[in-house]
């Protein structure tokens, strides 16, 4: 039910394009995130994580790709975590695929989730992912093959796997 070929090979000018318009710089390690800016989609989690996580070169950006009643929170929330220059959010997108072209890899930290859509267009696009082990994610995501699982509800479990991937392209073009 999730049409594929549309994420598949996408063209490098549309990241640059994302990257350029959100002021992101091209060796930057980029993480991205899409969904609804509601509780149950856990950023107030991956924001702290995010806060924590070690960059290897340059400082890392996150794009939270989507909208919702928790968006003023999770601005604010960024902002005493000291991030907020570092964390765009984007609001509701046409089209998501300029986002993942841009991104190193992909980020959901729900609380609760069915299958995980924005996983399967991700590594449709060729990322690995880091989420929780909730509802179905771990049928999608296979642990240290296309992506790394991790606790739910864990901000430092989820530190620790974005760290992991933000310190290792070889790694993500692997598991991409």
């Amino acid at each position: 039910g999730v049409p594929l070929a549309r994420f598949r090979n996408l063209d490098p000018a549309l990241g640059a394009s994302f990257r350029a318009r959100w002021a992101i710089p091209p060796d930057a390690v980029l993480i991205v995130s899409v969904g609804r800016l509601t509780a149950v989609k856990g950023f107030d989690l991956l924001l702290p994580a995010f806060a924590q996580t070690r960059f290897p070169e340059s400082p890392g950006f996150l794009a939270l790709v989507g909208d919702g009643e928790e968006r003023s929170a999770l601005e604010r929330l960024a902002g005493a975590l000291g991030v907020r220059s570092r964390v765009i959010f984007t609001g509701d997108l046409d089209d998501v695929r300029s986002a993942l072209a841009a991104a190193d890899f992909f980020v959901l930290a729900s609380r609760n989730e069915g299958m995980g859509r924005a996983i399967v267009e991700a590594m449709a696009a060729g990322l690995p992912a880091v989420a929780p082990a909730v509802g179905g994610v771990p049928e999608v995501i296979r642990h240290g093959e296309n992506g790394l699982v991790v606790p739910t509800g864990d901000p430092a479990a989820l530190a620790a796997a974005l760290g992991t991937l933000a310190s290792d392209p070889a790694r993500r073009r692997a598991m991409g």
